[in-house]
């Protein structure tokens, strides 16, 4: 039996789809507080080993499974949260206890974009981790075929932002919020 959904908003999708930038958008339209899942598992690596570090630095440095650890325990300390809107890491839901987290927390948004324009995106920040030595469009379309079907699975709401720029999918998701009553979390107000 699935628990409770809080009254969160958690963004999914894979690197370079935008989950963090419209995470903080809309939850600056919708007056609630944000969190980036990716900054919980920095500051928990600097509690624990004393030395900050970007998250890639932290997988290449401690492995992949040390930073699984830490996305389960950073989704853990947000469990009590509510009226919070969560980027998570394109990875996270990968991790089955992860996703069982994710579903609780509140309402799931998968941002898509297919892998020929995530690629781009990611050509002009870099390239994450599982795809470094030789970043290709089709090793790209390998793992977006493989989280795909996870995210789908996981999301209450996807939102196609291939053509969408960061305000435009800010805009998307809070009309798509508004359209349904169920999704606006208790406190939430949109501007």
């Amino acid at each position: 039996m699935t628990a409770r959904k809080k009254g969160n908003l958690v963004f999914i999708g894979l690197t370079s789809t935008g989950k963090s930038t419209t995470a903080k958008g809309v939850a600056d339209r919708m007056e609630m507080a944000f969190v980036d899942l990716d900054d919980v598992v920095e500051t928990l690596h600097v509690a624990e080993r004393g030395h900050p570090r970007r998250c890639r630095e932290i997988v290449s440095r401690f492995g992949r499974e040390c930073f699984i650890d830490y996305e389960r325990r950073g989704l853990q300390s947000l469990m009590e949260r509510e009226g919070t809107v969560i980027a998570t890491g394109g990875g996270t839901p990968m991790d089955e206890e992860s996703r069982r987290m994710i579903q609780e927390l509140g309402r799931v948004i998968y941002l898509q974009s297919p892998p020929q324009v995530i690629f781009r995106r990611m050509a002009s920040k870099g390239f994450p981790y599982y795809l470094v030595p030789n970043p290709s469009v089709e090793a790209l379309g390998e793992v977006w075929n493989a989280r795909h079907k996870i995210y789908v699975g996981l999301a209450d709401l996807v939102i196609d932002n291939t053509s969408l720029g960061p305000e435009e999918t800010v805009q998307a998701v809070v009309d798509q919020l508004l359209s349904r009553d169920s999704f606006i979390p208790r406190g939430a107000q949109a501007r």
